[in-house]
């Protein structure tokens, strides 16, 4: 075989690799089959082979039922046991997309979409078991809570750099855009503000319950979210609704931090009107059970489409968790530190994340973050932004404050007692937000990966084991110490080679930086100009709790709620006290009437008797 043939089989292949997400590496149907029992009843997956070892894969495990038709924006209610083996080979259809700004490789994984998408997928090492379980890994998927899916993933590299490592890797998917997160006036068990964060909390509980089965160990399970799927990861780690201790350790890769009190309403107000679902036919507003029930009998491409509109617009294109009382109960940075446990944490940023936010007004841009870093202080604080990232200034304000938002929970876990492994991924041609992704999981490997870059085949190599070491709870880097109560030491990832393939010189290697800041800059504007966290101890940061709310997964859809009750009672003793009243005033009208009439009696007497006296004195003169 010469050697222009053989060149272009490594092209053909390399691209292969780089942009097939979805291909599974083996034929499914010839694959040897695994059965497993879980408590609803019987699934059957089949058997993945890798160089490493063999892993049981399984697709479209149920951990609630369909959201949808009536439970269509309602909390999850669990799975229902089925009879025979659940067929677990084939993938579930993504959930719907609520944006259309994608490349053609991602669309190519989500086009087919459908309600029923929320499910599990399951990779297990299969010589993990109960009597040698191993490490859980639960991935919270990214998009802007509106878009990506679990069907993205490529399921060779999962095998082959996780899952035949002694490892089982659980993959959620919770349902995204309106259909996750709606605001119309209230949060109730029928339609909650955090379906989607509702869901990934279903799915833990899930986890918690099955996950021997498949060989996991349910007292060691590694939270790991990146984008929007890390900011849920920072969410649950501290929500009150998921016990303490939940997660032995936890991965926060390029979150964000951006709360608003009913950001969800301008979107889900906008569709409501939009599909015919605010007035009646007399143009009268429709209560709040009318208009849900109105939007659950509309397609769900016509809820998805009626958003188009709104897209790279703020705030009415922002979506994602809000304050519920339940699920989700900070309202801003002094709320994560007072609510934060401390934990093992490997924290991940890159160098350039980018700016998602080219295009906005200055306005809208500042008052999408600093909310949530001063509270009380809002004019003065947006002042200050504006300044900084406004007209005609270019610094990336969504890439800087991504870079400071994942500083700051390591430094709130470390000044907790926890440990934070902070890394900045700065390779070169993919340093932008997601690129990482390439190279651990095969996402996104369309963008820029280079099949003849050495250093990106150098980080190919290099960014699973360590992410697998973390997943294992094993050394890291010899010498990478965890950042300190000052926030300082971070770990540089980068390779940088010259030369040919056959003839290269590494110029650049990943290290441990230690006794430094990574973007102070950023950090200080963020934490110290705004926030003015110098102020505060970060072990003892608190603010006032919101008030309690009683929990919306509940699984009964009849009955009265628990404020009727409530209304109840406080009329009857209204109408209680206001019956008192009326018999204490009457009681005593009539008291003063009767001591009155006495009264007036005695002096009437006394008034007769002088009279008479009188008159016979006259008569005596």
């Amino acid at each position: 075989m010469n050697y222009t043939v053989m060149l272009k089989i490594i092209v053909v292949l390399f691209f292969c690799y780089s942009t097939c997400a979805l291909d599974a590496g083996i034929d499914v149907d010839a694959a040897p089959k695994v059965d497993v029992r879980l408590s609803l009843g019987w699934i059957r997956g089949y058997e993945f082979k890798a160089k490493e070892g063999t892993a049981n894969v399984f697709k479209r495990v149920p951990y609630i039922s369909p959201p949808i038709g009536g439970l269509r924006f309602h909390s999850p209610v669990p799975a229902k046991s089925w009879e025979g083996i659940l067929d677990a080979t084939q993938p579930a259809l993504a959930c719907p997309q609520n944006t259309t700004d994608m490349d053609k490789y991602t669309w190519a994984a989500v086009k087919d979409q459908s309600e029923d998408c929320v499910y599990l997928n399951i990779y297990a090492d299969n010589r993990c078991n109960a009597e040698n379980p191993c490490p859980v890994l639960f991935y919270l998927h990214g998009g802007g809570n509106t878009f990506d899916s679990p069907r993205m993933f490529n399921d060779s590299l999962i095998v082959e750099n996780f899952a035949s490592h002694g490892v089982v890797w659980v993959l959620p998917s919770y349902r995204l855009g309106i259909l996750g997160w709606m605001d119309i006036g209230e949060s109730t068990v029928d339609a909650p503000y955090n379906a989607g964060l509702l869901d990934v909390i279903a799915a833990l509980r899930w986890t918690q319950r099955e996950i021997v089965a498949f060989g996991g160990n349910n007292r060691d399970i590694v939270l790991l979210g990146h984008s929007s799927g890390a900011h849920l990861a920072s969410l649950v780690l501290s929500s009150p609704a998921v016990e303490e201790n939940a997660f032995s350790r936890a991965f926060i890769m390029s979150p964000g931090g951006r709360v608003l009190d009913h950001v969800n309403r301008p979107r889900s107000t906008f569709i409501a009107e939009k599909v015919g679902c605010i007035f009646d036919d007399k143009l009268e507003f429709l209560n709040f059970t009318q208009r849900v029930s109105c939007l659950r009998s509309k397609p769900f491409r016509e809820l998805i489409l009626a958003a188009l509109p709104l897209q790279d617009k703020r705030p009415e294109d922002m979506l994602g968790p809000q304050v519920d009382g339940y699920s989700m109960t900070q309202r801003n940075l002094f709320d994560l530190a007072r609510q934060w446990r401390p934990i093992k944490l490997f924290l991940g940023v890159m160098s350039y994340e980018g700016d998602f936010d080219v295009g906005y007004l200055d306005k809208d841009v500042c008052h999408t973050y600093v909310p949530y870093v001063c509270p009380g202080r809002l004019a003065e604080c947006e002042l200050k932004c504006r300044k900084v990232f406004g007209a005609p200034h270019k610094i990336p304000i969504g890439g800087t404050f991504i870079q400071a938002f994942t500083w700051l929970v390591g430094h709130i876990n470390t000044n907790k007692g926890g440990e934070s492994y902070y890394q900045v991924f700065d390779q070169y041609h993919a340093d932008v937000h997601a690129e990482e992704l390439t190279f651990a999981f095969g996402l996104h490997a369309n963008r820029k990966f280079h099949a003849r870059n050495i250093g990106h085949q150098m980080q190919k190599r290099f960014f699973p084991k360590l992410l697998l070491r973390f997943i294992l709870n094993q050394t890291l880097v010899e010498g990478w110490e965890p950042m300190d109560l000052q926030g300082r030491n971070y770990f540089y990832n980068n390779f940088k080679a010259i030369g040919d393939p056959d003839n290269y010189t590494v110029v650049i290697k990943p290290h441990y930086v230690k006794g430094e800041i990574y973007h102070q800059a950023a950090v200080d504007f963020w934490w110290r100009d705004l926030a003015e966290l110098h102020k505060h101890d970060p072990r003892h940061l608190h603010s006032t709790p919101p008030p309690p709310a009683p929990s919306p997964v509940v699984v009964e859809t009849t009955g009265v709620p628990w404020y009727i009750f409530l209304i109840v009672i406080v009329i009857a003793l209204v109408l209680a006290l206001a019956l008192l009243v009326i018999v204490g005033v009457s009681f005593v009208w009539k008291a003063r009437r009767v001591y009155k009439s006495g009264k007036e009696m005695k002096v009437t007497e006394k008034g007769d008797g002088t009279n008479a006296s009188g008159a016979a004195e006259r008569n005596d003169v």
